[in-house]
């Protein structure tokens, strides 16, 4: 729900679809949450709703980091490594 209590609706991207294919074995309900960081969550608490958002925002922010990271050390890597062909 928004934040005047109504239903959203999102459209998901084609591109979307082999993650959250990843998540449906995990589903125990019809309207079961996506990510199993927000079905700990007590949803009659908004507080503890909103702690679980903001520290699985968190998590997902700090890997996509490292992923980044890793992926610009890897084109890094192979710039370097297209350098030395060349120059030979």
């Amino acid at each position: 729900m928004g934040k005047n209590g109504k239903l959203l609706s999102l459209k998901i991207p084609s591109k979307i679809d082999k993650i959250l294919a990843q998540y449906v074995c995990d589903r125990t309900h019809e309207d079961d949450f996506v990510f199993p960081e927000m079905k700990k969550a007590n949803l009659k608490d908004a507080k503890d709703v909103f702690n679980k958002t903001k520290t699985a925002t968190k998590k997902f922010n700090d890997n996509l980091k490292k992923l980044l990271k890793e992926m610009a050390l890897k084109k890094r890597s192979q710039c370097i490594l297209q350098d030395i062909l060349l120059a030979t």
